[in-house]
């Protein structure tokens, strides 16, 4: 197979975000919205920014369509709960078989927050059956505040199964080979 240029990681990248239930283009200062996204899942990384003096983190989950060949940045907040639904789909073993096939759609929920329904090789996926930890407080200065990180930590573990799919082209992976990654 013949592989055109504009296919290759170097070719056309087009950023994009998630923000008030849809995916988001900015080009020469426009702004384009989208309901969904489709192609090849290619990874997902924890990236950090900085941005008028102020760092942030934020989820980067990496989409190659082949027929356009683009290849998709799409940049969510670390904590974002729209983030957590997609990669809570994507985790399921029906979402780790249909990894070259994902489509995300985006949308406002009834409750006024954005949300996103997963589906893999055209079957709708449901999150994975595994308990999310839930947020803590701590007393800081005074003040109790939410602490996420037993359940960022919990997120990043099944990022970790997706990327390991990923790198191994979805060959021979099962439940227990991912009990030894790593863990932040």
């Amino acid at each position: 197979m013949l592989i055109q240029d504009s296919q290759r990681n170097g070719g056309k990248k087009v950023y994009l975000r998630i923000s008030k239930g849809s995916i988001i283009s900015r080009k020469d200062g426009v702004e384009t919205s989208f309901s969904a996204i489709s192609g090849a899942l290619t990874g997902i990384e924890l990236r950090e920014h900085e941005f008028e003096n102020k760092k942030f983190r934020n989820w980067h989950i990496m989409i190659s369509d082949a027929e356009s060949g683009e290849a998709y940045d799409l940049s969510v907040g670390r904590s974002a709960g729209v983030f957590k639904s997609i990669v809570r789909s994507l985790v399921t073993e029906q979402g780790l078989a249909g990894l070259d096939d994902i489509t995300i759609d985006v949308y406002t929920s009834k409750s006024g927050y954005t949300n996103a329904s997963v589906s893999a090789n055209g079957q709708r996926l449901h999150w994975v059956d595994e308990q999310m930890p839930a947020i803590q407080y701590v007393t800081v200065g005074g003040n109790e505040v939410p602490d996420d990180t037993a359940q960022m930590n919990w997120i990043q573990t099944l990022v970790d199964r997706i990327n390991a799919r990923l790198r191994s082209g979805g060959e021979g992976l099962a439940q227990d080979d991912f009990e030894d990654l790593p863990e932040e």
